[in-house]
């Protein structure tokens, strides 16, 4: 078996050699680079066309974002299972090796993820995911499992490229999150198998995520289509309205959070609307919306700590 590896490449001229260092480390080595060079303005480019290394293969585009990159990189692909890896992350080095052995395990999968570390001001943690296997297998659900956190992050995660083409890749529309965008339609329509070892290790500079955060579409781009996860997962739409409506709650709290606008806030509840049956928690976010804003920026902080 050959595993695709994408990296979408911008500006990342202090992080790239370690990257590709890290995977030149990995105790699997049946594999392929494909490094998209999504514009960059410093030395990233010039700095990976002197690294020798026979696998690896540079595609150069004009700046179109990470999504894009990823979704040229995936088109490139020769192997049906890539792996993302993005330009400042890190894996463990058998991290492709136990990801290799998940897939043959679990064929019939069409996503594979690990759990990762998440590495912020010093200080490390690895999450905890509801109804997430002990060790290893496939996800029961991934809406209860993925309903606060997600345990899938880009970088620990390995897609068929079939399926991945099938559901036209990442969103461009998507300026951030287009990951979990990805994640929540590929479940919708097929198996996850999941690790529960943290394998991937995943700095986070929590400033940069609010310095991005101009509103709470930030964290959830894909509540509008909400209707296609129902369309696909007739087994478990409890649990798919159940994620659907505490991400809007989410959203709208957060748009409270980052600019304190209570307006905009029951504009997104409003906008994005309840299931049917949700008339009580519809009620009692509204509610909780009014509250001082000292205690809705406390709950979005406890939650921006680990949220995906």
């Amino acid at each position: 078996m050959r595993i695709s590896i994408v990296i979408p490449l911008y500006n990342k001229e202090q992080h790239i050699l370690d990257t590709l260092e890290c995977i030149q480390q990995q105790s699997f080595q049946n594999y392929e680079i494909i490094i998209v060079d999504d514009g960059s303005t410093d030395n990233s480019l010039k700095i990976v066309k002197e690294y020798k290394d026979p696998r690896i293969k540079i595609i150069s585009q004009t700046n179109a974002g990470a999504a894009a990159a990823r979704n040229r990189g995936v088109n490139e692909a020769t192997s049906n299972y890539v792996a993302f890896m993005d330009a400042d992350d890190r894996w463990e080095n058998n991290y492709l090796e136990t990801m290799v052995s998940l897939i043959e395990l679990y064929p019939e999968a069409i996503i594979y993820g690990s759990n990762y570390k998440i590495i912020e001001n010093g200080e490390e943690n690895v999450l905890d995911f509801p109804g997430i296997i002990q060790e290893k297998g496939y996800l029961s659900n991934y809406f209860i499992s993925g309903k606060i956190y997600t345990p899938l992050w880009t970088s620990a995660v390995i897609v068929r490229k079939d399926a991945f083409l099938k559901l036209g890749g990442f969103p461009l529309e998507c300026k951030v999150c287009e990951d979990i965008d990805l994640w929540c339609r590929m479940a919708a329509i097929g198996k996850v198998a999941y690790i529960n070892i943290p394998l991937a290790i995943y700095v986070r500079d929590s400033s940069n995520m609010l310095s991005k955060s101009k509103d709470a579409s930030y964290f959830f781009p894909f509540l509008k289509n909400y209707k296609y996860f129902f369309e696909k997962t007739d087994s478990r739409l409890e649990s798919v309205e159940n994620y659907i409506v505490y991400r809007k709650f989410l959203a709208a709290s957060s748009a409270i959070f980052i600019s304190h606008n209570r307006k905009e806030a029951k504009q997104i509840l409003k906008q994005l609307g309840f299931p049917k049956g949700y008339i009580c928690k519809a009620v009692f976010y509204r509610i909780f919306l009014c509250l001082p804003n000292r205690f809705i920026q406390l709950y979005c902080l406890v939650r921006l700590k680990y949220i995906r």
